[in-house]
């Protein structure tokens, strides 16, 4: 053991961070032993293999540990602890103790700061060391509330002084490492604003270089000569990144003043570089470790308002119940769900945890001023709809509420369904002020932020009634208005105009409004004469996707939804439906879909029916003969064929892994092939048309095909190819591979998603996938979401297949053909519209479909 020993403190979830600090320790100041302590239980993690000793939460020595441990959330315990881990390590007699925040870099030897120890007993960095003239957020009063002093860094030296020092501050953080601004306390840096004048030898370091970071960069340029950084022409000694976060592109979360980029490109270039170190040292594996005391004994999580009940108005101190074994947890649940008693009245919708919740937020106290008169009531709406996704609590602490309002009788679960929809669209938009208000503060005067704020929780609270629906006209003739992309060339164009089709096989009467608003794709596909006109029937259809319907509609004007029933047809191509789309849902009385994937989708959001009405496809007017040679493609051999338009996101179709597929299955065999790539809008994603143009340049087996064709030159390129291959990571139905079998090609697609509607093993070669999550956006598909992954493997053998056996793709193209012309023609689909109208029309239909 040295005389020197350096620590950090983290939960198992943080362990990137002390990894990545560790190492700049064992580079620079290699004499001192590493230590980290453990806020967590060790559990099945191996620490066997990491260049730092570790001492856990419970070798230290806290009186009543498990009720210490439960009365902090897990910021305010990894500093709790900090003062215990330091007599620790003075008992172990290391002369010299340095404690760094885990989210801190070191860049420079620390002998300097070593030396200061030979004078001074202990070592504190200001959080400013000039003054803060903007109106940008942290303010200087924001500093005064943190703390004088950034308590990410502190080096004591074992004297009596500091023993002393460390055991006060010990006696504070038992009970008052707390975020608890209004008492003026920020978990332990708050009590530190007092060591200078209770100690001698406080040396306060403002050297420009020491602990750098987001609160004084406005006094502090950052500037790299050769991969050297310094900070006003003084050596970087270590950077803090506080409130960091590798794919953000602000600074820190905790601040609105700089950006990465504005903070200058050497800034730019250290969170480039601590991006990457955190990355390699296992950010994606530890992040996901969850925290051991996050949760009680029966796997409830533990909600933070929990902890505050706990210490504040729980006798902990005279409880003999430990709230980490099963008694205890069951006795403190049964606490936090009793109803409380306001003013002398038991208010049974009211829990503790739920009071506790409204007392913390003055945006709920200003909606709901008196919660023993009706108030009370609408603020339960408003928990049950809202807090388990804004503080995350669990449904069992949500459950006694809704118990309590079902016994009244008028609670919104059992409302008509217009107030519910209503909630709903109020809570879509709460949802997103709420869960995007970190990016909105910057650009928002904090009165008017606060004025929208309550405007919406009152919404949401059911104070405003109206709906956007209205009673049907009678006097309205019986039809269907059809307002969609009817001209566009593309799927949504084609899904109206098979619409068209169905409705004029029917018999119904039809008045089709041509709508072009925010739709880029060319508008040259033909619809049948005699169709356009303005709207007159009873009801209304909008081709029109979810993400565009309340923009079409206020384009369109309000006033054509009044007398009539609304219907939207749309599609979704993930198994969970946007909630940002849901403010459209109050516009309409039902929604139409492609398929039962769709239906399944949106019907887990919709309180409206949501209705399977597949596309209608079309056989081409006039037979059409096979020309490979008109389009340049070779006449021997197998040719797979692949379509799709870049505005549906290249990511989700997937050409990349066709080709893949393609080109391992020449590989593989021996087989004669060809693949042909016809894209539209190739130009609207450049790194895709340049990736997609690199891998066909390489290969001259492989043919891209880029520009509109007519429906004539795309039915005869159809027909020049005997597969058509779709490796796509989701559909909502899959317009190109129905169209295709009903030409009576052999097809290849992922066994996933929409196009199951009409594909199965007996009719088409179906490819082997895993679900995966997004791990970023890709346009409307957002991280968090999941599609399918085709095995490339899967659909080689498929290729392969294909091209062995020709018959198999004769056989599978009868039975496609057949498949698509005798349950998906116009007249089959036409008769699901009219049986669907006449129930409506009877008031027969089905709440939810």
């Amino acid at each position: 053991m040295g005389n020197t020993c350096i620590f950090t403190i983290v939960s198992r979830n943080y362990l990137h961070y002390a990894r990545t600090l560790m190492a700049g320790v064992e580079q620079f100041a290699p004499g001192a032993d590493r230590l980290v302590g453990l806020c967590d239980e060790r559990g099945d993690f191996d620490f066997s293999e990491e260049n730092f000793d570790l001492l856990e939460l419970r070798e230290l020595e806290i009186p009543q540990i498990d009720k210490f441990i439960f009365r902090y959330t897990i910021l305010e315990l990894n500093t709790a602890i900090k003062p215990y881990i330091i007599s620790a390590l003075f008992q172990r007699g290391y002369k010299k103790v340095i404690y760094f925040d885990p989210d801190i870099r070191i860049y420079r030897s620390l002998d300097g700061m070593l030396s200061l120890l030979d004078e001074h007993q202990m070592l504190l960095t200001p959080h400013l060391t000039g003054p803060l003239d903007d109106d940008l957020f942290p303010s200087e009063l924001n500093i005064l509330v943190s703390g004088t002093y950034n308590l990410g860094y502190i080096g004591l030296c074992n004297t009596a002084d500091m023993r002393r020092f460390a055991h006060w501050w010990e006696g504070k953080l038992y009970t008052e490492c707390v975020v608890d601004v209004k008492r003026g306390l920020f978990v332990d840096q708050k009590w530190v604003d007092l060591a200078p004048g209770m100690y001698e030898g406080v040396y306060i370091n403002r050297n420009p270089g020491w602990n750098t970071a987001y609160w004084d960069l406005k006094h502090r340029r950052v500037e790299v000569d050769d991969g050297e950084y310094s900070v006003n022409g003084e050596p970087l000694v270590f950077f803090h990144f506080s409130g960091f976060s590798g794919k953000a592109t602000t600074l820190s979360k905790h601040q609105n003043r700089y950006s990465k980029k504005s903070a200058g490109a050497a800034v730019a270039a250290l969170c480039r570089d601590y991006a990457a170190e955190l990355e390699d040292n296992g950010l994606e594996q530890t992040r996901q470790l969850a925290y051991h005391y996050g949760q009680f004994v029966d796997g409830t999580p533990i909600p933070d308002f929990a902890r505050y009940i706990y210490r504040e108005d729980y006798d902990w101190e005279r409880s003999v119940d430990n709230p980490y074994d099963s008694q205890g947890c069951a006795n403190f649940l049964g606490y936090l769900n009793e109803p409380v008693t306001l003013n002398g009245k038991r208010i049974p919708w009211i829990t503790r945890l739920a009071h506790k919740l409204y007392l913390a937020r003055q945006d709920l106290q200003e909606v709901f001023p008196d919660l023993n008169g009706p108030e009370g009531k609408r603020f339960a709406d408003w928990y049950i709809l809202s807090a388990a996704e804004q503080v995350g609590f669990d449904e069992c602490f949500i459950l006694p509420v809704r118990h309590a309002l079902s016994q009244l009788g008028d609670s919104d679960e059992d409302a008509p369904v217009a107030k519910r929809l209503v909630i709903r669209i109020n809570q879509a938009l709460y949802r997103l002020a709420w869960r995007y208000r970190y990016l909105i503060r910057p650009f928002m005067a904090e009165d008017l932020r606060h004025s929208v704020h309550r405007r919406l929780v009152d919404n949401l609270a059911g104070k405003m009634a109206p709906t956007a629906r209205s009673h049907r006209d009678l006097e309205l003739p019986r039809g269907i208005n059809l307002f969609g992309y009817v001209n566009a060339e593309s799927g949504t164009g084609q899904s109206a105009r098979s619409s068209i089709n169905n409705i004029l096989a029917a018999g119904i009467p039809l008045a089709v409004v041509d709508f072009r608003e925010n739709n880029i794709s060319r508008m040259e596909a033909n619809i049948q004469e005699g169709v356009l006109g303005d709207p007159r029937y009873n009801i209304n259809l909008f081709h029109i996707n979810a993400d565009q319907t309340v923009n079409a509609i206020a384009h369109l004007g309000h006033e054509v939804l009044r007398g009539r029933y609304n219907i939207g047809y749309w599609a979704w191509e993930l198994a969970e439906f946007p909630d940002e789309w849901l403010p459209a849902i109050p516009l309409l009385d039902e929604i139409w879909v492609p398929s039962d994937f769709c239906r399944d989708a949106i019907a887990a959001k919709a309180d409206i029916p949501v209705v399977t009405i597949p596309h209608s496809i079309q056989s081409p007017p006039a037979p059409v003969t096979a020309d490979p040679a008109s389009l340049a493609l070779p006449e021997h051999g197998t040719r797979f064929l692949v379509m799709f338009d870049a505005l549906s996101i290249p990511e989700r179709k997937n050409p990349d892994g066709a080709i893949e597929a393609f080109q391992r299955a020449k590989h593989d065999a021996n087989i004669d092939a060809h693949l042909v790539i016809k894209v539209n809008n190739l130009d609207t994603s450049p790194d895709a048309a340049e990736t997609l143009r690199a891998l066909v340049a390489e290969d001259d087996s492989i043919t891209l095909i880029e520009g509109y064709l007519t429906r004539q030159e795309i039915n005869r390129l159809i027909a020049s190819c005997e597969v058509f291959l779709s490796l796509h990571r989701s559909e909502g139905f899959g317009l190109g591979l129905a169209e295709a079998m009903l030409m009576g090609k052999a097809v290849i697609a992922t066994n996933w998603s929409g196009n199951l509607e009409f594909m199965c093993a007996d009719n088409s070669l179906l490819v082997d996938y895993r679900l995966v999550t997004l791990e970023s956006d890709f346009g409307p598909y957002k991280a968090g979401q999941q599609w399918a992954e085709p095995d490339i493997a899967s659909a080689s053998r498929a290729i392969i297949a294909l091209c062995d056996d020709p018959q198999l793709a004769d056989r599978l193209g009868e039975v496609a053909s057949r498949r698509i012309r005798d349950s998906f023609s116009a007249q089959r689909i036409g008769e699901l519209i009219s049986r669907r109208l006449q129930a409506i029309g009877e008031g027969e239909a089905d709440p939810l479909m």
